[in-house]
């Protein structure tokens, strides 16, 4: 039928403690053991060329799915959240993973907190954006009816034009890192090395990074510093040790050391590091 993949969305969990499997076991027992048990089966079901992506799992469940971070709503909280889900998940042993862009529920987001987030998702394992249906179960909506995130429909809805061009130049530069990309995520599957990594993974002598929440490396290359503050022209961005090339301006800078780094709409903080 054309379909690439499936999307789990809740049936990986236990609804009923009391409920029983084959096997006498009851939901209690087999809250963490269900998750992967339904992975694996999904996976053995569509086979290797097929995505299968969820939201909940349990050690061992990473080896058969990709996740994402649930339905957050539209709200800059959410997203610090959500970045915050992902570099926990992928300490955890799950390599691959997302966000809906700039959220699910409530409210449409604003242009910026729009951009903000679709800066990140390129700069992430996977690129989303999705929302719950109109009165869905957060209730939020554009006075349109459309809840729909897609950049056409945030610039409608924001009355910013421009949202349309930034987004579409954000997914052209992502593009350009698809053989990167591919060749990090073959590394990920092969070695279980995450594809958005806490600083801790790659710098675990350095305390500074151990305590950088909110920065992270994409792949080996390249470490990444999304702006996560409303109205920020920019932030304060910690390098470790080594020597750092920007990757939109080119400037080299050795680390360990800390600066600000000014950042428009449409863009994020990236460096590359020279071997």
């Amino acid at each position: 039928m054309g379909i690439d993949g499936f999307k789990t969305d809740g049936g990986e969990f236990v609804y009923d403690d009391g409920v029983l499997f084959s096997d006498g076991s009851t939901g209690a027992e087999m809250r963490n053991g269900y998750p992967p048990l339904y992975a694996r089966a999904y996976r053995e079901f569509i086979g290797g060329e097929r995505v299968l992506f969820s939201r909940a799992g349990y050690t061992g469940s990473a080896a058969a799915t990709m996740f994402w971070a649930g339905d957050q709503r539209s709200e800059w909280g959410e997203l610090r959240s959500a970045l915050t889900a992902g570099l926990n998940a992928a300490l955890s042993g799950a390599p691959f993973w997302t966000f809906d862009i700039a959220g699910f529920a409530g409210e449409p987001p604003g242009a910026e907190l729009y951009l903000r987030a679709f800066a990140l998702a390129c700069f992430s394992p996977a690129v989303q954006w999705h929302s719950e249906p109109p009165g869905g179960q957060f209730g939020g909506q554009a006075e349109s009816g459309v809840n729909d995130r897609s950049p056409w429909n945030i610039a409608k809805l924001a009355a910013e034009p421009r949202v349309v061009e930034i987004c579409r130049n954000l997914l052209m530069e992502r593009e350009k890192l698809t053989p990167y990309i591919r060749e990090q995520a073959r590394l990920s599957a092969k070695t279980g090395r995450p594809m958005m990594a806490a600083l801790a993974f790659d710098f675990p002598e350095d305390p500074e990074a151990l305590a950088a929440d909110d920065e992270y490396m994409f792949g080996e290359k390249f470490l990444v510093a999304p702006v996560l503050e409303k109205g920020a022209a920019g932030r304060n961005v910690y390098l470790p040790k080594g020597v750092w090339r920007d990757y939109r301006t080119g400037e080299i800078i050795s680390g360990p050391c800390r600066l600000f780094k000014k950042c428009d709409l449409g863009e994020i903080p990236v460096w590359e590091i020279i071997p």
